[in-house]
């Protein structure tokens, strides 16, 4: 769920920016959440895969390796427009955020 190491890899050496850059993902994190969701609810396939990138460009840059490939996964379902794999990636997506949050409130 969260990899240390290879967030301060990401983050160039440096710990303490790799530390900065997790927490500021995940203040951001039940934004992204809200936000993708909302696109979901509201079948709206454009302000999903938006919501998507967004949060799999905030991921490239924390050690969050799960979290980071199932937007990918979900990203690359949109673009290549697979309609039967974009629910379950939707479902992985939300479930991957919240065990995220979870990880990051029993750590704190």
């Amino acid at each position: 769920i969260y990899d240390a190491e290879e967030g301060t890899q990401l983050a160039g050496g440096n710990r303490e920016l790799a530390g900065e850059l997790f927490s500021m993902l995940i203040k951001e994190l039940p934004d992204h959440k809200t936000r993708i969701q909302q696109a979901h609810e509201n079948n709206s396939i454009e302000d999903l895969k938006y919501g998507t990138h967004k949060l799999h460009g905030a991921t490239s840059y924390c050690g969050v390796p799960r979290l980071r490939k199932i937007a990918r996964e979900l990203e690359d379902f949109i673009d290549n427009k697979e309609t039967s794999k974009i629910e379950s990636g939707y479902q992985d997506l939300i479930v991957s955020i919240d065990e995220l949050l979870d990880y990051h409130q029993k750590a704190s």
